[in-house]
């Protein structure tokens, strides 16, 4: 066993009391250091005081009476969470807040409105996409083939067409909604057809329409028109792929039951197109929880 004499013991002791005093003036110092530079320091950005002084001085000139460096804190934070979580807004987005505040705000030709309109842009589209849980607007083409003309039980309104009911007749049905939606992917896949051309036929073929009805279809057009996704699509199972669809262009064809009430109603096969798929994001109460829990001190000016 090693012994340790009381003098040398004292020695350590001295030695270490003095490089904790030391460490703890160096940190003190640093910190102070950086409260006389910085207006604030977020996850290791740090944002002088002169640089922020001279950002602010585009919304001093209209909201004077605002502690405009703190709302410069919180934005910046709230950008800088948002990309670290790798949050990435739609353009749609951007582009309608910078269209509303430019017309709001008249920003000048200088420097300081610019970046200040930035940032106000992204903070307000960051918001608008968090409260929508970060969800991302589908935008593509459904294309749904019905093959059950001949079977009676579906029409609840309306007359089935002649052979309903019958085996071989139903077969006819299904088999011909399979070569259809291959046919249609295929056409689709290698450039054979555009689009809005396979929408238009699927939708007008009576073979392929739900109730035996022309144009009686749930082919469409995702987020036409402004509308939303979620209202256009019927079929709850359709949506759940959609959501699950994360490669853009045209899917694998699918097959799935229609029940209804606990009842198997027929078979039907669909496909996606899109040009911009559904990608769940980080929703408000994470977001926050990120944004409380990170290292970011306020100085001020």
């Amino acid at each position: 066993m090693i012994k340790i004499s009381k003098k040398s013991f004292l020695i350590v002791l001295i030695i270490a009391i003095v490089g904790g005093i030391g460490f703890t003036a160096y940190f003190a110092i640093n910190k102070n250091s950086d409260k006389k530079k910085y207006a604030f320091i977020i996850d290791n950005h740090k944002f002088t005081k002169a640089e922020i002084r001279d950002l602010v001085s585009y919304p001093n000139q209209l909201s004077p009476q605002q502690d405009n460096a703190k709302i410069a804190f919180d934005y910046y934070r709230d950008q800088i969470i948002a990309q670290k979580l790798g949050i990435t807004i739609p353009n749609s987005i951007t582009e309608s807040e910078n269209s509303i505040l430019t017309s709001m705000l008249t920003p000048d030709n200088s420097v300081q409105s610019q970046k200040w309109i930035k940032l106000l842009v992204y903070e307000n589209s960051l918001k608008k996409f968090l409260e929508k849980g970060g969800a991302v607007d589908v935008r593509g083409y459904l294309y749904y083939f019905w093959g059950n003309q001949h079977v009676s039980s579906f029409y609840l309104t309306g007359t089935p067409p002649a052979g309903s009911d019958n085996p071989v007749n139903i077969d006819k049905d299904k088999n011909y909604a399979l070569l259809k939606a291959n046919y249609f992917h295929d056409a689709l896949k290698s450039g054979q057809i555009t689009p809005d051309a396979a929408l238009t036929a699927i939708s007008s073929d009576l073979n392929l329409s739900q109730a035996y009805t022309p144009n009686c279809n749930l082919s469409v057009k995702l987020s036409d028109n402004n509308l939303s996704w979620l209202s256009q699509v019927q079929l709850p199972d359709i949506i759940t792929y959609i959501k699950s669809v994360s490669q853009k262009g045209v899917s694998p064809v699918q097959k799935a039951e229609l029940v209804n009430y606990g009842k198997n109603m027929g078979t039907y096969y669909y496909f996606v197109d899109l040009s911009q798929t559904y990608a769940t994001g980080t929703d408000v109460s994470t977001f926050n929880k990120a944004v409380n829990t990170s290292k970011s001190t306020y100085y001020g000016l």
